[in-house]
């Protein structure tokens, strides 16, 4: 679920809470591919992707969160 709401200074703070398997945060790929608009025709790949996280996931706060810059390299 995505919330977003306004900070102190006016600007949209986008939060949302991390699907969660036993604890730990996943994502899958599947691969698709649109050939056709009207109607739709999309073919999906047999073979997708699923990573899991080795660690629990812990709610970010002010101690525990790494800042990245805009090309989501670590900023020391």
């Amino acid at each position: 679920m995505i919330f977003c709401y306004y900070s102190a200074d006016n600007v949209c703070v986008v939060a949302c809470q991390p699907f969660l398997i036993d604890g730990f945060k996943f994502d899958l790929r599947v691969y698709v591919v649109i050939t056709a608009c009207d109607p739709l025709r999309i073919f999906v790949f047999n073979e997708g992707l699923a990573r899991f996280a080795t660690a629990k996931y812990v709610v970010p706060t002010q101690s525990n969160v790494v800042r990245y810059g805009p090309a989501n390299y670590l900023v020391w």
